[in-house]
């Protein structure tokens, strides 16, 4: 079971500009986009102990350090 985290979080939401648009006209390379994005955040955020929520749409990202925040 996940542990809520406590005390001052600052977080991480992302957007890719056009996305919806994109993932009707081209949605192999979006799945390669979003893989590469998803991939360099999960470097970034093990890098500097963050962690990740996500959903089916989104990726949201947090820290407890706000000096650690990307």
């Amino acid at each position: 079971m996940l542990t809520l985290p406590i005390g001052t979080l600052t977080f991480l939401f992302t957007d890719i500009e056009g996305s919806t648009v994109r993932w009707e006209r081209y949605p192999e390379a979006m799945r390669r986009a979003v893989a590469r994005h998803d991939s360099l955040l999960q470097e970034i955020m093990e890098a500097h102990s963050a962690h990740a929520m996500r959903n089916e749409l989104n990726l949201c990202n947090w820290t407890r350090k706000p000096q650690n925040a990307m």
